[in-house]
């Protein structure tokens, strides 16, 4: 493996993921709970433990009807467990995201190798949008914790056929399902569908195993169904949205998503552009978004070579899969009016994959590339950033505190300075936005 040969070993890409985590834990205890959503959310959990009522969603004494409800339930026993306290509300999206970077390096790992693995879960974990999103936690932080498992498993049914692989691909597709409604089926299964269409491998799409899957998803989600049956649908009196007869069954399977995709259901929006999520997209997977750039055109050159080499097809199977992953839902995200920065969550891990891939096998093979001084250069910037900041915003300990966090980040900076250039362009942008993590935490 090239990597032996650089500093960037498997130790240093564990310890620098350790560190992450660590750096990213420390959020809890400076929770962004600042946005309308997070403090919504957390009231109605709320509601559920002080009167022990599981079924019925309320909000300000009202039936509320919106989201599903699995990550209610989650917060609830968190509050149940720990106390109603910020952090107990963070903790279960914080360990979701969690899962979802095990499952990111799992599935790297299996298109590619253990390095790749490791590279992929540092970058997942180092995102600025999913460490943002880990705590100020949305319905996205749980479902990075139920897609990445589904996509895993559901590739390795559709290659082994297993019963066990069969049951945690559905529970998980389930999970997802209950906390966001069907379109999380797009960004699970587009990636496998895809591949089948590459492969031509059209009996897939007849095989009696899908269906069975289907099926048992089905099973799964029926405790949101029966749920919303008795709150709404056993209540036609019952006003919502202005109307009575309303069917929360109905609501969740079609309103709540088809509705808001064509933008015809009971909740609207005049607002979005089909380029918000390229803009958003950059600042979201920063720093690693031009190395997104470099591996999408890595990944297109790839197709220019014979598929008679194992090692090439099996690269190409993998950026199909990846890229069959990401873009169907990109493009269902900027087709909507309903554009929220958030949404970008749940594909950044395939994106890190790409990323890592190129990073772990094709990085290594210059000692120069134009991409290693833009990361060198970006990392230095965003800490001389958080310093100015720091000098303007804060007082007392807290610019002592920053300065010397800013200090400590270019005393690191210089020392590695002779490092080879792969090693620097990944070591320093993930020292620099652990570093952003922490100011953005202390500034709220």
């Amino acid at each position: 493996m090239l990597l032996k040969d650089y500093t960037l070993n498997a130790s240093i890409l564990r310890s620098l993921i350790i560190i992450s985590i660590a750096v990213n834990l420390f959020g809890l205890y400076f929770p962004i709970l600042n946005s309308n959503d997070a403090n919504f959310y957390a009231l109605i959990s709320k509601h559920i433990i002080e009167n022990s009522d599981w079924i019925n969603l309320t909000f300000a004494g009202s039936d509320w009807l919106d989201k599903p409800h699995l990550p209610f339930w989650l917060v609830a026993i968190s509050f149940k467990l720990f106390g109603i306290h910020a952090y107990s509300y963070v903790l279960p999206g914080f360990i979701f995201n969690l899962v979802g970077g095990y499952y990111t390096y799992k599935l790297a790992k299996y298109w590619y190798d253990e390095d790749t693995g490791l590279f992929a879960l540092l970058i997942y974990v180092t995102s600025l949008h999913l460490m943002l999103s880990s705590i100020d936690v949305r319905a996205e932080a749980y479902l990075l914790g139920m897609i990445l498992p589904a996509t895993y498993y559901w590739l390795l049914y559709d290659k082994l056929s297993q019963l066990k692989y069969l049951f945690w691909g559905a529970l998980f597709s389930a999970l997802a399902i209950m906390t966001k409604g069907i379109f999380v089926l797009v960004t699970i299964f587009s990636g496998m569908i895809t591949l089948w269409i590459y492969n031509r491998s059209w009996e897939k799409f007849s095989q009696l195993k899908w269906l069975i899957a289907l099926g048992l998803i089905l099973v799964f989600i029926l405790p949101e169904l029966i749920s919303l049956y008795l709150q709404f649908d056993a209540h036609p009196d019952k006003v919502v949205f202005g109307h009575t007869n309303v069917s929360g069954i109905k609501f969740f399977f079609w309103d709540s998503q088809f509705g808001r995709f064509f933008n015809s259901g009971p909740i609207t929006n005049t607002h979005g552009n089909w380029t918000f999520f390229i803009h958003t997209f950059l600042w979201a997977f920063l720093p690693w978004s031009l190395v997104f750039i470099v591996a999408i055109w890595n990944s297109w050159k790839l197709f220019r070579i014979s598929n008679e080499i194992p090692q090439d097809k099996q690269q190409k199977q993998a950026v199909i899969y990846l890229l069959g992953s990401f873009i169907p839902t990109f493009i269902m995200f900027s087709a909507t009016k309903f554009q929220l920065d958030h949404y970008t969550n749940i594909i950044i891990p395939f994106a890190a994959i790409l990323c890592a891939n190129w990073l772990s096998s094709k990085a290594t093979r210059y000692n120069k590339h134009l991409l290693f001084y833009i990361q060198i250069g970006l990392s230095f910037l965003l800490v001389g950033l958080v310093l100015i900041l720091s000098v303007i915003i804060f007082s007392g300990a807290l610019v002592i505190i920053n300065v010397v966090l800013c200090v400590i980040a270019l005393l690191v900076f210089v020392i590695l300075i002779h490092n080879n250039y792969v090693s620097k362009s990944v070591i320093f942008p993930v020292i620099a936005i652990n570093l952003v993590f922490v100011f953005a935490m202390i500034v709220n």
